[in-house]
């Protein structure tokens, strides 16, 4: 019986809440800037010292900038039918090359933590989620018809 998305989802949830992932959606570029920017204007005025400084001073910065980071099981009970249908298809692939034929037997591995096959699978969420879905969550920020049309195109 093949596997549906529901189930796909599923197991991606135990793995995202077992490993208690989190993403910070939109303001991790933000951050980065700021820790960025304050390392190298402190490396300019001060040299070596002044790196380190505007590093730690910039890093704290911007980590008080990122607040919206979310639970991965969070943001995949929020996903869109569509966004859904994608991160099937990307998983799809890997719980294939695993064998995996089933809902039961995919439940079986991501719930067993010494699994070889489940770290496959949370790496694989992980990768989607770093460069697939990002632009579709900052979608939802956006009106209703800016959406179809990112969507469509």
């Amino acid at each position: 019986m093949p596997i549906e998305v529901h189930e796909v989802i599923s197991a991606c949830h135990v793995i995202a809440n077992q490993e208690n992932l989190d993403v910070c959606v939109t303001e991790s570029l933000k951050g980065a800037a700021v820790a960025g920017a304050s390392a190298f204007v402190c490396g300019v005025l001060l040299g070596p010292v002044g790196v380190a400084i505007g590093g730690t001073v910039g890093g704290l910065a911007g980590s008080a900038l990122c607040k919206s980071y979310k639970p991965l099981g969070q943001i995949l009970s929020e996903m869109s039918p569509a966004d859904k249908e994608r991160l099937y298809i990307h998983m799809l692939r890997v719980v294939q090359s695993l064998e995996i034929t089933d809902a039961i037997l995919l439940m079986a591995v991501v719930s067993n933590p010494a699994h070889a096959g489940r770290e496959a699978i949370a790496r694989e969420l992980i990768g989607f989620f770093g460069a697939a879905i990002a632009p579709a969550v900052a979608r939802q920020q956006l009106p209703q018809q800016q959406q179809a049309y990112l969507l469509n195109n």
